[in-house]
């Protein structure tokens, strides 16, 4: 399996991304003019302050989509994470969020910064975020009141 390894510049972290669950990601970009926002959660295993990512999941019936707005409804996604959590006897957990942007370099939103900082606070852990965006995708690490951009390093 092939992976993306980034790493954030300001605190060290690494985040191990196997390439298919990128390309899984990329299959929901917003490409045509009536493509909604798909989003869902990433799955995997801390690993002291590293983080390895082993799955996600995609939108589900009862999420809300239209094209500038994803809403996630824990119904689906909830079963998926819990599955995961009791094969691996504990170790793969929620890790952060993930959804598309109908842009080719997609940016935060306001709403999508508030919404980060205050699961990270929540959840009191750093979380990955990750927009896809049409010709690029937009990946940090979400720590409380700070974002940390992460950078493909291989």
């Amino acid at each position: 399996m092939q992976y993306k390894t980034m790493m954030t510049i300001e605190d060290g972290t690494f985040v191990i991304f196997p390439t298919t669950l990128i390309d899984e990601l990329e299959q929901n970009k917003q490409v045509k003019s009536r493509d909604t926002e798909a989003g869902g959660i990433i799955i995997g295993k801390r690993r002291s302050s590293n983080i390895e990512v082993v799955a996600i999941t995609t939108p589900q019936l009862k999420d809300r989509r239209s094209r500038c707005r994803f809403d996630r409804k824990e119904f689906g996604h909830d079963k998926i994470l819990s599955q995961y959590w009791h094969q691996s006897n504990g170790e793969d957990n929620y890790l952060g969020e993930w959804h598309t942007h109908p842009e080719d370099f997609p940016k935060p939103s306001f709403t999508d910064l508030a919404t980060w900082k205050g699961m990270s606070s929540e959840h009191g852990i750093p979380l990955i975020a990750v927009i896809i965006g049409r010709m690029n995708n937009y990946y940090a690490i979400v720590s409380k009141s700070r974002i940390y951009r992460l950078v493909e390093i291989t």
